[in-house]
């Protein structure tokens, strides 16, 4: 799993923690059949939000 893969994935499960307030985990299937299990990791999910403002001013 890429970074990319793992902060999207995070991101979508921090959405799904936020809309359901329950654990929250996903099942990642790749189109060559494997799967990757991915529990919601709260503070990466804390930490890719922070960076929300400095997407913002790098992007003017």
């Amino acid at each position: 799993m890429t970074s990319y893969e793992l902060y999207q994935a995070t991101l979508y499960l921090g959405m799904a923690h936020r809309l359901y307030r329950r654990p929250i985990r996903a099942i990642l299937l790749y189109g060559c059949g494997r799967l990757i299990p991915l529990d919601f990791d709260e503070e990466l999910y804390r930490r890719l939000l922070a960076l929300i403002p400095q997407c913002g001013q790098a992007m003017g």
